[in-house]
C-alpha cells in the first residue's frame, strides 16, 4: 500500500489501521483526501495532541456509535489463520482427506457392536487448521467472551486513568466520548489478538471436533485433522493410519454421546461459560501491561501481538467456582471414562496398539490437553489421569453389571449417572443398600419414646417429692 512521504503521516496512518482495521481506515483516508486536495492534510497541521484531535474530528462521521463487543472477532479470526500458516503448512490433499472420512466411516461400523447410542446424522468431514479455526470459533466466543469482557472493562478503566491529562475531546457521538470509543476499540483490537493466538494454538492441537474434551461445535458434524495426527503419529512408533483409526473411533463415540444424549452438549457449554463469567483478573498485573504501553492511541499490531495476558486471570477459583469446577470436571472425566472404556471394546481386537495409544492419550491429556488451551493449565479445567483411571473402572464394571444396553440407558438423565463416590468405589453404585427391617425401626423408635417419657416422669416425681418434704427450720 502506497505511503506518503511524511512520517508523521504514516504514523497516524499506521495507528488507525491497528485500531480501526484496514477497511475502516482507508474510508477515513479518502474523507481527508476530500477535504485536503493535494491529500496532505497531516502535514498543515501541529504535531501531538491537537493532531490526534484533528484526525478524530475528521473521522467522527465515519466512526461514529460505540464499538460493537469486547473483542475484535475479526480481527481474532484473521489472526488466528495467520498463525496457523505462519507455523506450518496448512494442506490437505485428496489422498488423505478421503483416508480420514474412510477412517470415520469403518469407526461407526465397530462401535455398532459395543455402543447402544445412535451414530451421528452430520456430515463426515477431514479438515484443515484453517476450517477447525472456522468450526471452532461461534462456540469459542461463548466460552470465553465472559473473561474478554471482564478484562476489557479493567483494561479501559486503567487506560482511563492513565488518560486524564490528555486534552478533552469536545464532540460526542450519541453514546459516548469519542476518546472513550477509541480505547475500547484498542481493547478489543488487544483481545482479538490474545484470542487469535489461543484459537490457533485450539486448532493445532486438536485431532478432530471433540478432542478438546468439550464439544467446540454446534452441529452433528464429525471431522479428524489430518495434518495435526500425522504430526503426532510420527513421534510414534505406531503406523500413521493405525493412530488415525484409533482417533476415528474416539470422535465417533463423542459424536454419539453428544447427539443422542440431548442434556450433555449445553450443560458443558453453559457450565463453562458459568465458570468463565466469575474468573477474576489480576489488576496489578493489569496494570503493569497497561503501564508497558507508551502511546496507546498509537499502539501498533506488532506491538498487540508482544502483549501477554497469560498472566492476568486470578488462578485461585473461590467456594462458588470450585463446587463448579468440580462438577464439570466431574461430568467431563464420566464422558471420558465412557469413551475410553467403549473404544477400547471396538478396538481391541483390531488395532494392534491400542492399549499403548489409550496410554498415550491420557499421558497427553495430563501434560498437553487442547482443552488447557481455553484458560491455562493453571485453572485445572482437565481430567486427571486417577479421576480418568476411576472412570474407565466404573464404566467397566456398568458393562460387566448391567450390559451395553443398560450402561448407555445411565446417560439417559444426570440423577442417574454415578458420584465420585461410586467412582472412588464402583461397587457402592451396583450393590444396592441392604432392605431396612421396618418392625424393628419402629420397635426402637417407641422404645426410645417410651424410655425418654419414663426418664421425664421420675424427674417429675422427684421434684414433686423435693416440693412436698417439710422443712427442718423451725
Amino acid at each position: 500500500m502506497e505511503e506518503s512521504e511524511n512520517p508523521r503521516e504514516d504514523k497516524w496512518k499506521e495507528m488507525l489501521r491497528a485500531i480501526m482495521g484496514e477497511e475502516e481506515a482507508e474510508k477515513i483516508f479518502s474523507s481527508m483526501k476530500d477535504i485536503s486536495n493535494d491529500g496532505t492534510i497531516f502535514m498543515s497541521q501541529p504535531a501531538g495532541a491537537d493532531v490526534a484531535h484533528f484526525i478524530m474530528a475528521q473521522a467522527q462521521n465515519l466512526f461514529s456509535g460505540s464499538p460493537q463487543g469486547h473483542v475484535n472477532w475479526e480481527s481474532a479470526e484473521k489472526v488466528a489463520h495467520a498463525s496457523v500458516n505462519e507455523k506450518s503448512s496448512d494442506l490437505l490433499n485428496h489422498k488423505d482427506a478421503s483416508q480420514a472420512t474412510s477412517a470415520l466411516q469403518t469407526a461407526n461400523l465397530w462401535l455398532d457392536g459395543v455402543c447402544n447410542l445412535d451414530p451421528s446424522n452430520g456430515s463426515y468431514e477431514a479438515w484443515k487448521r484453517a476450517d477447525a479455526i472456522s468450526h471452532f470459533l461461534p462456540v469459542f466466543k461463548k466460552i470465553t467472551e465472559p473473561v474478554a469482557a471482564n478484562v476489557a472493562e479493567r483494561f479501559i478503566e486503567i487506560m482511563r486513568e492513565g488518560m486524564e491529562d490528555m486534552p478533552a475531546l469536545p464532540f460526542d457521538t450519541g453514546e459516548g466520548n469519542m476518546l472513550e470509543n477509541i480505547m475500547k476499540t484498542s481493547s478489543a483490537a488487544l483481545m482479538g489478538m490474545q484470542y487469535g493466538m489461543m484459537l490457533a494454538s485450539i486448532a493445532q492441537a486438536s485431532f478432530g471436533t471433540s478432542d478438546t474434551g468439550i464439544p467446540l461445535i454446534e452441529t452433528q458434524t464429525v471431522a479428524l485433522i489430518p495434518g495435526n495426527i500425522k504430526e503426532y503419529s510420527s513421534t510414534l512408533d505406531i503406523p500413521t493410519p493405525e493412530v488415525e483409526l484409533f482417533v476415528a473411533t474416539r470422535e465417533q463415540a463423542c459424536a454419539r454421546l453428544y447427539n443422542s444424549i440431548s442434556w450433555i452438549r449445553p450443560q458443558i457449554i453453559d457450565a463453562v461459560a458459568a465458570y468463565a463469567n466469575r474468573i477474576r483478573i489480576n489488576k496489578d498485573e493489569l496494570y503493569d501491561i497497561a503501564n508497558s504501553i507508551e502511546d496507546p492511541l498509537s499502539i501498533n499490531a506488532d506491538e498487540l501481538q508482544t502483549i501477554d495476558l497469560s498472566n492476568i486471570l486470578i488462578t485461585e477459583p473461590d467456594d462458588i467456582q470450585r463446587a463448579m469446577l468440580d462438577k464439570l470436571v466431574h461430568l467431563l472425566s464420566l464422558i471420558e471414562g465412557w469413551v475410553t472404556t467403549v473404544c477400547s471394546q471396538a478396538l481391541m481386537s483390531k488395532l494392534p496398539h491400542t492399549l499403548a495409544l489409550e496410554e498415550m492419550f491420557v499421558r497427553r491429556n495430563a501434560e498437553n490437553s487442547p482443552i488447557s488451551l481455553l484458560f491455562g493449565n493453571s485453572i485445572g479445567l482437565s481430567v486427571t489421569p486417577r479421576q480418568m483411571r476411576e472412570a474407565v473402572q466404573f464404566w467397566k464394571h456398568a458393562t460387566e453389571k448391567l450390559g451395553i444396553e443398560e450402561r448407555d440407558r445411565l446417560w439417559n438423565h444426570p440423577d442417574l449417572l454415578p458420584s465420585p463416590e461410586h467412582l472412588s468405589n464402583p461397587e457402592t453404585f451396583f450393590t444396592p443398600a441392604e432392605p431396612a427391617d421396618i418392625d424393628k425401626e419402629i420397635d426402637a423408635l417407641l422404645a426410645d419414646i417410651l424410655s425418654q417419657t419414663h426418664d421425664s416422669q421420675e424427674d417429675s416425681d422427684n421434684e414433686s417429692q423435693n416440693t412436698s418434704k417439710p422443712s427442718d427450720e423451725n
